[in-house]
């Protein structure tokens, strides 16, 4: 799942713990032989904006969101191509999602968003096409995207505990994700 919001003046550690607890909520960690699965996961980073129809104190922020296990949800096509505030229909392999995007921009249009959020787009994408996307926002040289991430097995990832009504911050683990290419 790849989220972007515009924002204005935004914090960005507010806006990856709204995403969480909203994505995280929608998907816990099941009881029984998959609870000591990864719930779902996110990675953020605030990238520039050069777009002359945005004004100069707007930022765009790229998060992606994972979840390794459980029921597919839906079965749309997968994106990958982006193309403004969403990403644009590309098929894939698989036309399966482990997470539904409708479901997520619905939970988003009707909650109380953090102060200066403009704009979120939620787009359902292929696992090669958020591979890509969580490595651009770790990595410490990043190709596509502004600005640095901390790196593999570094760069601050958030996950939503439902037990305890909490987000919270590790060193990402796509390492373990196993990404379908």
């Amino acid at each position: 799942m790849v989220i972007k919001v515009l924002t204005e003046k935004a914090d960005e550690r507010t806006v990856q713990d709204f995403i969480t607890q909203t994505v995280g909520l929608l998907y816990p960690v099941p009881d029984g032989p998959t609870a000591n699965d990864m719930p779902c996961c996110v990675v953020g980073a605030t990238v520039n904006v050069s777009n002359e129809m945005l004004a100069d104190d707007n930022e765009l922020m790229v998060f992606c969101c994972y979840r390794a296990w459980g029921e597919t949800a839906n079965d749309l096509i997968a994106n990958s191509r982006e193309d403004s505030w969403v990403v644009t229909a590309e098929i894939s392999n698989s036309n399966t999602h482990l997470m539904d995007p409708e479901l997520i921009a619905g939970t988003f249009r009707q909650a109380e968003l953090p102060a200066g959020i403009k704009i979120i787009g939620v787009s359902g994408v292929s696992e090669k096409y958020g591979s890509k996307v969580w490595k651009e926002i770790i990595s410490e040289r990043r190709l596509w995207m502004g600005g640095e991430g901390g790196g593999e097995d570094i760069h601050p990832m958030s996950l939503y505990d439902d037990e305890y009504n909490a987000v919270y911050y590790t060193s990402e683990c796509s390492s373990l994700f196993q990404w379908v290419e």
